[in-house]
């Protein structure tokens, strides 16, 4: 019965005029729900948590986000139910872009607002998929892509934790000059800096992290980007 009603939610809020981009559909499952870390219980409505998916060129940590903002917890806990979401222009209908959904507490209209708010908020986000989108320009048309079908699984919101500090290191990334997030106590990156005397780590995250830079390193744990400071 759950997902019936989580299928009629995604094609009743799917209804968006679609055009050469390729399409998905922003929806999870009942064996992927959104938890939240507090209650320890999927998020409801009451919880006030809201989610939105990001969507990025393959081999490009350059996310955005597509569509517009969602409730957590409606039809039922835990789901998302937003109906069809359109990629950028650089992923044409039915080829393969990256994907990630990005959950947030506090009232913040977005999740880099969240973000920049700072300790305590809950945040949470699930691992960046890559998925073969719909193409509705096709001969048939093909449908809209689901985020299962790249593997999504269910995640939880925590209290965001500043771990990270700024000591005033800047890196021209190509288009703008960003901040570069330094750990806060004993250096462990094997990424590090020298100022004043004191060595720092720099810290480094996935590429396909919210925060991750455009500035990109190989490791014995494979490519990672440096870490942006809000």
């Amino acid at each position: 019965m759950k997902q019936m009603i989580l299928l009629v939610a995604c094609l009743f809020v799917g209804g968006h005029r679609l055009f050469a981009q390729g399409t998905v559909i922003f929806c999870n499952s009942s064996s992927t729900l959104v938890s939240n870390s507090v209650t320890g219980l999927p998020a409801t409505a009451a919880d006030g948590i809201k989610a939105a998916l990001y969507w990025s060129p393959v081999a490009v940590s350059n996310f955005v986000q597509i569509g517009s903002v969602i409730n957590v917890g409606t039809p039922l806990p835990g789901l998302l139910a937003a109906g069809t979401r359109i990629t950028g222009n650089t992923t044409a209908g039915g080829a393969t872009g990256q994907f990630q959904v990005r959950a947030w507490g506090g009232g913040y209209a977005t999740y880099e607002l969240a973000i920049q708010a700072g300790a305590g908020v809950l945040i949470g986000q699930s691992a960046v998929l890559q998925i073969a989108t719909g193409n509705t320009n096709s001969t048939p048309p093909t449908p809209a892509a689901s985020l299962l079908s790249g593997g999504l699984l269910g995640f939880a919101l925590t209290p965001y934790i500043v771990t990270d500090i700024d000591i005033g290191l800047r890196i021209f990334d190509g288009t703008a000059v960003i901040k570069i997030a330094i750990q806060n106590g004993t250096a462990t990156s094997p990424l590090r800096v020298s100022k004043n005397g004191t060595t720092y780590g720099v810290l480094l995250v996935s590429t396909g992290d919210p925060n991750a830079s455009r500035i990109h390193i190989k490791t014995s744990a494979g490519s990672m980007a440096l870490k942006k400071l809000p």
